[in-house]
């Protein structure tokens, strides 16, 4: 109820309105009836409608869903923002299934084409990669990426010319580029172009200091130039972001031999080994580096498991130079002999070999035998080589 001069709330109580003080008229029976008859009257009616508004809305609300779900489905880019959503979480195998639905319907197909590559790409399936790459060039010769994905896969397939066109393309379209550079430096290195792998190699680290791969590379390149030291802090480096990478593990390896740091050498041989119990180079440079530091044994029967996966060819060829050196060290002559002999069976024109037959002589008292063997060695190479252990050394022995 309300008051019928200021229009206040009343309770139905009053004689007199509490805000203006005019005084009420009198309520007749009927009215208190009505009173109290309105408010359930509201409530059956709630009652009774409740349930059929409720049904409407909610068929209000499923169609209107309905509605909208059809529509994204019908959207073409749909399955390529699903790809792109995909690659983004690494769900690559997924991605590509998205892309390639993406490409079937006609979907931003240069856009499917680029993350199917770089799905492919991250996934090691590089012929895959190369074939969509090279669609997506087909579709815009002018896009820089497809360029840089083309040559990532050309070199991941050992397919030079094709990487090295691409990846040079890349690099003056994106000059910028962090990969573009690594990746090129990455191929020169493998060609041998050294100082060329190591400016794009730079290239890279100067834009993304991060690179590990580049740098791993920038250090094997180092080694390769004869810069030791220089190779060891590189490769050192990318082994602290990248301590499983067993190629630049074995670069390390070799590095420190190289420097004379016989010690830090074998223990990064090793590590290779536990990754890579059949590498062989990693077993001749670990062999050498134990006979360097004196554990003959050691060395013996790292140099036994060579010959064993080497078979023919020139790592039993070292490996039996190794033999021949650590039994010599031993004064185990005759032993020395066969090794060094055996080395001649895998490399008939090994000046190393005849040395070694040399010093074995040596040790064995025939000089006569010796000097033969050191001047074949020095025929086979004239200009000789350092140490202790030469044949000019052991001509001079012999005098």
């Amino acid at each position: 109820m309300k008051c019928p001069n200021c229009g206040a709330p009343l309770t139905g109580n009053e004689t007199f309105c509490p805000e203006c003080a005019v005084r009420l008229p009198a309520r007749t029976a009927a009215d208190v009836v009505e009173a109290v008859r309105a408010p359930r009257r509201r409530r059956r009616w709630l009652r009774r409608n409740l349930l059929p508004v409720g049904l409407v809305a909610v068929a209000v609300i499923a169609i209107a869903a309905l509605v909208v779900a059809l529509t994204l489905s019908s959207t073409p880019s749909d399955p390529l923002r699903e790809a792109r959503r995909l690659y983004a979480l690494h769900r690559d195998a997924e991605a590509v299934a998205a892309a390639e639905r993406a490409i079937q319907q006609g979907a931003g197909t240069t856009d499917a084409y680029l993350l199917l590559g770089k799905a492919h790409l991250r996934l090691g399936q590089y012929a895959e990669a190369a074939d969509a790459f090279a669609h997506a060039q087909a579709y815009d010769a002018d896009l820089a990426v497809s360029y840089l994905g083309l040559g990532q896969a050309a070199f991941h397939l050992g397919q030079e010319e094709v990487a090295e066109a691409n990846l040079v393309e890349a690099a003056n379209r994106l000059p910028n580029s962090s990969e573009a550079h690594a990746y090129l430096g990455a191929l020169y290195y493998r060609q041998g172009r050294l100082e060329d792998a190591r400016d794009h190699l730079e290239r890279a680290l100067q834009l993304d200091p991060d690179n590990g791969w580049a740098r791993a590379y920038l250090g094997r390149t180092y080694l390769q130039m004869g810069e030791e030291a220089t190779a060891i802090q590189e490769l050192e480096r990318a082994l602290q972001a990248n301590p499983d990478d067993v190629d630049g593990r074995l670069a390390l390896a070799q590095a420190y031999a190289a420097e004379g740091q016989y010690e830090q050498a074998a223990a990064n041989f090793r590590r290779v080994l536990l990754e890579q119990p059949l590498d062989l180079e990693a077993l001749l440079g670990y062999g050498e580096a134990l006979l360097v530091l004196d554990r003959a044994g050691d060395a013996e029967a790292v140099l036994e498991k060579a010959l064993t996966d080497a078979g023919l060819g020139l790592q039993a060829h070292q490996a039996a130079l190794l033999g021949g050196w650590v039994s010599w060290h031993e004064e185990r002559y005759a032993q020395a002999h066969d090794w060094f002999t055996a080395a001649l069976l895998f490399a008939p024109e090994s000046a190393e070999a005849y040395n070694g037959l040399g010093w074995t002589a040596v040790g064995m008292g025939d000089c006569d035998a010796a000097r033969l063997a050191f001047q074949k060695a020095l025929a086979l190479r004239p200009e000789g080589w350092p140490g202790p252990q030469s044949p000019q050394a052991g001509l001079e022995r012999c005098r």
